[in-house]
């Protein structure tokens, strides 16, 4: 028999981490090697930076599919127990001046608690993290509205709540009469501002399966609500399986779109005309909002979910699944409830797998970063920060991207790139030109057969 330690998990490149965010693709496969171990060293590594790096804390509701008696009293109280604890594991690893300027409450947490038991999670992340000296942490819960639902949406204002996340559903929409989903997104949207709760967002899905009129349709009555933000994510991924479906909140990510003809180009213009303005990566916002007022002072930031407005942070992962990126690391936790129940109550931090960013992973994500963030890069910015002569070391990104400029969407100069405004649409085009993998495939593909003049 062979002897020596077990070779580290394989996990196939379509399984790993997708953030919010492309800048963070790893090119090292995820490994079961990288466990507990490697987040407390991650942590006692960025808590030794001169200047520590915020926190933001993003804790992670299972999916009710998987929960065997998910919704009772008793695995509600269960659930809200181990997180107590986790929370209190993951406090001793930061040093106390490692202030929190963000709290994101994900995957329907209110399928699972009362606000009252959401205000007492967020007690224990005072009890054992700091906050923000200056200004109130952002504190975001994800609400999924059904017609027949009924949300205390003033208790969880009381609880300290700040902003909300608004799912809306345009699949069964009709070109003369939107779908029950999408009234009760508006409506939702509307009563969170009356209740107390500032800033809403919300995010369009099911678009890829209807017709682009009723999607428009869909799209207006949201509009018509005016939230803060609108992203439009879910609308235009790429797989609308019923198993993603399920898990549809749980993805930020903006991926190659399979969409109906036009349909991009029909949602966008109809959300400029309607007075919000593109972040990119199918993100919008009104013209006051902090996301708009942070891309325009160049202090935009892009993280595992998505755009932020606070400065460079790590990100804390907790509960089922949650995804971590502290330093150069990037873990997430066990995906099986019952295994990420098994390491809590063991006192272990519940790591499934993990993997370390690369300088080259790095550098990629400066550039990706100022491309999402400022629709352009700097050549002169990256050489400088890096040391590097950046069209030598990025000549294979370069050479991909002249496709795209052919296609209109990307200008190259001698001092950087910049997204044109149809290439701001497509931003995921353009951050595949500097994915080594993705960027192989883009060099396989065959020649698209030249345009007729």
């Amino acid at each position: 028999m062979p002897s020596g330690p077990p070779a580290p998990l394989q996990i196939p490149w379509h399984d790993l981490l997708r953030p919010g965010c492309p800048c963070f693709r790893p090119s090292a496969p995820f490994s079961t090697r990288m466990g507990e171990a490697a987040l407390r060293e991650a942590a006692a590594g960025t808590n030794g930076d001169p200047i520590p790096r915020p926190l933001s804390i993003a804790i992670h509701f299972p999916c009710r599919a998987r929960l065997r008696d998910g919704g009772c009293d008793a695995r509600s109280e269960s659930l809200l127990a181990r997180l107590r604890r986790e929370l209190a594991l993951l406090g001793s690893c930061f040093d106390r001046d490692r202030q929190v300027e963000e709290i994101h409450l994900l995957n329907q947490p209110l399928a699972h608690f009362s606000p009252e038991q959401i205000r007492d999670l967020l007690d224990t992340v005072a009890r054992h993290f700091s906050f923000a000296v200056t200004g109130a942490p952002l504190r975001l819960v994800e609400l999924i509205p059904a017609p027949d639902q009924t949300v205390n949406l003033s208790a969880l204002a009381a609880a300290g709540i700040s902003h909300a996340a608004v799912f809306a559903d345009a699949t069964a929409g009709t070109a003369s009469e939107p779908p029950a989903s999408i009234r009760a997104a508006a409506t939702r949207i509307d009563d969170c501002r009356r209740q107390g709760i500032a800033h809403v967002h919300a995010h369009l899905a099911g678009c890829r399966n209807a017709a682009t009129p009723a999607c428009l349709l869909a799209l207006d009555a949201i509009v018509s609500a005016r939230p803060d933000r609108i992203t439009l994510h879910q609308a235009l991924r790429r797989d609308s399986s019923a198993a993603d479906a399920q898990e549809a909140p749980c993805v930020a990510s903006c991926a190659t779109p399979c969409e109906p003809s036009g349909l991009r180009e029909a949602l966008f213009s109809r959300l400029l005309q309607s007075g919000y303005q593109h972040l990119g990566l199918c993100s919008f916002a009104l013209p006051g909002d902090e996301l708009i007022q942070a891309r325009q002072r160049n202090a935009l930031h892009c993280n595992l979910l998505g755009y932020s407005a606070s400065s460079d942070s790590d990100l804390v992962g907790v509960g089922v699944g949650a995804n971590s990126h502290v330093g150069a690391t990037l873990c997430q936790n066990h995906r099986d409830p019952a295994a990420w129940e098994e390491s809590i109550d063991a006192g272990r931090l519940p790591i499934w797998r993990g993997t370390q960013l690369s300088p080259d992973d790095l550098l990629r994500a400066d550039a990706v970063q100022q491309l999402v963030c400022r629709g352009q890069i700097d050549f002169v910015d990256l050489a400088r920060a890096h040391d590097i002569d950046f069209q030598r070391r990025f000549a294979h990104a370069l050479e991909r991207l002249k496709s795209r400029m052919e296609e209109g969407l990307v200008l190259l100069t001698p001092q950087g790139v910049c997204a044109t405004a149809l290439g701001q649409q497509r931003l995921h085009l353009l951050i595949d030109c500097f994915d080594e993998i993705e960027g192989r495939r883009i060099e396989a593909a065959p020649c698209p057969p030249p345009r007729a003049p």
